[in-house]
């Protein structure tokens, strides 16, 4: 049940990133031939309908699509280097936190230079989503130019989108999941083996488990056009367990926005001080956030060693003035 100084925390915080840009896909379509007719399917619509699917990693080795002829199909469709430049723009450009998606074959269907992006990073695995039925074609034997692009570039830039911080609800599991399992495996990737960070979020997401959870807890949310993108829990000792932002979504602030509304319901709920567990990662913004380093430690994961730092921040009161 939330209270009115949860409340009272997320209304004050609603104008601090309002106007942030957020790039989204420009228009295009998945092509595949089958038994001689050409099958095309809206990227888009993929995306929608991938949606509510969990993701979880799949090893690069295994997605055949990588050893085959994927961009150049055709006698006019040539690898010039300059072709081969403006696939590399887009390469760079990429945000692997997004999942790559998969038929129900295990065949790719959307997230090609994301995969390029993981070859050049060295990567063993990537996230992506599979099918369990394949999606019906959107179009069949329409040529690639007949097909409809409106506005080519998608709202390239998204304008005076409100991040909306609002309480953490019993239905956010599904989010929650996501956002941690991207942050972690994502996020974090510089700091941590893929073996810490398997052992630190698993190989896919237990919604089951993330329902339990977030049941438990309470927090705050921040979303952008009605989707999460990033989240923290807070107890009435001034302990934050979870603060996690999407990868694609971190340095815009919003980590700070949702740690302030933290720390406003603690001193609401009469906490003296915060503390949590902060990872490699996090720990610099803790640090830039006031709080003080406690001690380093190391844990136990899925019998894999990880290292964190305990952390606190004490809190000071409002103190009102009298006439």
């Amino acid at each position: 049940m939330r209270d009115e100084a949860t409340i009272a925390s997320c209304h004050c915080l609603h104008s601090r990133l309002d106007k942030m840009r957020f790039q989204m896909l420009r228009k295009q379509y998945h092509f595949r031939t089958i038994q001689g007719d050409l099958h095309a399917w809206d990227v888009h619509r993929l995306i929608r309908l991938s949606k509510h699917l969990t993701p979880k990693l799949v090893r690069l080795e295994d997605i055949a699509e990588l050893d085959e002829n994927w961009w150049y199909e055709g006698q006019e469709n040539l690898p010039t280097p300059r072709a081969l430049a403006a696939h590399m723009a887009l390469v760079q450009q990429t945000d692997l936190a997004y999942p790559i998606l998969l038929c129900a074959d295990g065949r790719l269907m959307d997230g090609m230079h994301r995969l390029v992006k993981a070859l050049l990073d060295d990567r063993t695995h990537i996230q992506a989503i599979r099918f369990p039925v394949t999606p019906e074609a959107d179009y069949i034997n329409v040529s690639a130019d007949d097909l409809p692009y409106p506005d080519e570039e998608v709202s390239k830039d998204v304008m005076d989108q409100h991040v909306h911080i609002r309480p953490l609800a019993a239905c956010d599991y599904p989010a929650a999941g996501r956002i941690y399992f991207c942050a972690v495996h994502e996020g974090t990737r510089n700091a941590y083996s893929y073996e810490q960070r398997l052992a630190w979020a698993g190989e896919t997401i237990d919604l089951e488990q993330w329902q339990t959870r977030i049941e438990a807890l309470t927090g705050f949310v921040a979303e952008v056009g009605g989707e999460p993108i990033g989240f923290i829990t807070i107890d009435r000792t001034g302990y934050v367990d979870l603060a996690f932002v999407l990868p694609s979504a971190t340095g815009k602030g919003i980590g700070r926005v949702l740690l302030d509304a933290a720390e406003q319901w603690a001193k609401a709920n009469g906490a003296a001080r915060l503390t949590t567990e902060a990872s490699l990662i996090a720990r610099p913004f803790f640090e830039k956030s006031g709080w003080l380093l406690l001690e380093e430690e190391d844990v136990l994961r899925n019998g894999v060693n990880l290292t964190r730092y305990k952390m606190q921040k004490d809190l000071v009161r409002d103190v009102g003035t009298s006439a």
